[in-house]
């Protein structure tokens, strides 16, 4: 993998982990903006929603499924439970890295796994078929 491609992976693997302000400090660039449909676009806001969410989830569990990236754009597509007993969520975290290889934005876009429908992510595992709902904010 690229740097930035180690870079969005780490990062998230940081921020489902106790080590979320690490994963803010080693990548999150001056100027980083967040998107996230759930939270107020600001980074403050999304750190503080990542670290109560670890808090509140000490076993979640993130399996990274692919990575894709161009030019300065990474896009990582990954399952995130919430506990191993949990059905979990696919996805997708879009990343723009600028000039300092650092993260200048962040996108989320999120599908929900519904109970009883099912469809295999390209591991072959199981999961449930998702409809995909995005807002992105930004440029």
């Amino acid at each position: 993998m690229s740097t930035h491609s180690n870079a969005a992976v780490d990062f998230l693997r940081l921020a489902a982990s106790v080590n979320v302000r690490e994963a803010f400090q080693k990548y999150a660039g001056h100027s980083f903006r967040p998107s996230q449909p759930f939270f107020k676009g600001d980074p403050e806001s999304l750190l503080a929603a990542m670290r109560n969410n670890v808090a509140k989830n000490p076993d979640k569990v993130l399996e990274i499924q692919r990575v894709i990236e161009e030019d300065d754009l990474v896009a990582v597509h990954s399952h995130v439970r919430m506990n191993p007993a949990d059905r979990g969520v696919a996805v997708v975290h879009i990343f723009r890295f600028d000039g300092n290889h650092r993260i200048a934005e962040l996108w989320e876009p999120t599908a929900t796994a519904r109970e009883g429908d099912e469809v295999k992510f390209a591991t072959g595992r199981a999961v449930a078929d998702v409809r995909v709902m995005v807002q992105f904010v930004g440029t």
